[in-house]
């Protein structure tokens, strides 16, 4: 089942409505990532009316790369615009390119200070809403009944989209895994300018995203870079 994460959410009752629209919309997998309120208290189960099993079965994570470790599909809801750039693309067409099944996690950041830009270098995709351009900011929980709806209508139509990548594609874990190495690998060799080091590797990072590589084609580069390694 498709996940949704909510991270650092500081009302009970945005969690307690997200749980609720979940359950409209046929889901029921909700992770939390260092929520600051509490999830389970009155306001949050009043607001659930009627998915309070939603909100009995969170699973709760300390940081968002414990939480998307096993997913290998990672979509953050953000507006932000970034330096480094993600494939962004908005729920016009995100839906029709795409099989949306368990290997999917959608991420949501807090009501005020939304996702960070640390959070997006962990996910593939960054969607957007369309909407007023000079008013774009929904409430958590209205974001959420709009993708989960959008899941929803897809495996209601049971939409017949090619899949551009018939290989087997890595978890969250093992991209992160083969970044470190990556890392390793070029201070090793002394390539990394110490003053730029965090933006050129989170370039690098954003290339590799972008190339969807396969769990074969990512044990091609690591099996390069332990080569490398033993030089």
């Amino acid at each position: 089942m498709t996940a949704i994460i909510l991270v650092e959410t500081s009302h009970p009752g945005n969690i307690g409505a997200t749980a609720r629209a979940m359950k409209n919309m046929c889901l029921g997998k909700l992770y939390l990532v260092s929520p600051r309120c509490d999830y389970l208290s009155s306001e949050a189960m009043a607001r659930a009316s009627g998915a309070t099993d939603v909100l009995t079965n969170v699973k709760v994570y300390n940081s968002l790369r414990e939480a998307i470790a096993s997913f290998k599909h990672t979509v953050a809801l953000s507006h932000r615009k970034r330096t480094i750039p993600i494939k962004i693309q908005t729920t016009l067409n995100f839906f029709d390119t795409h099989i949306i099944d368990d290997s999917f996690a959608f991420i949501f950041g807090n009501e005020q200070s939304r996702l960070t830009n640390y959070d997006l270098d962990l996910c593939q995709y960054q969607l957007t809403i369309n909407a007023n351009p000079d008013h774009p900011s929904l409430n958590v929980a209205s974001t959420v009944q709009i993708i989960a709806y959008e899941i929803y209508k897809q495996a209601l139509n049971k939409v017949d989209l090619k899949q551009t990548n018939q290989e087997a594609l890595p978890t969250t874990d093992e991209i992160m895994y083969f970044q470190s190495h990556l890392a390793d690998t070029l201070a090793s060799l002394n390539v990394l300018i110490p003053n730029n080091k965090t933006h050129t590797l989170r370039r690098l990072y954003r290339l590799f995203t972008r190339a969807e590589p396969s769990q074969k084609d990512l044990a091609l580069l690591r099996g390069i870079l332990t080569a490398i390694d033993k030089k």
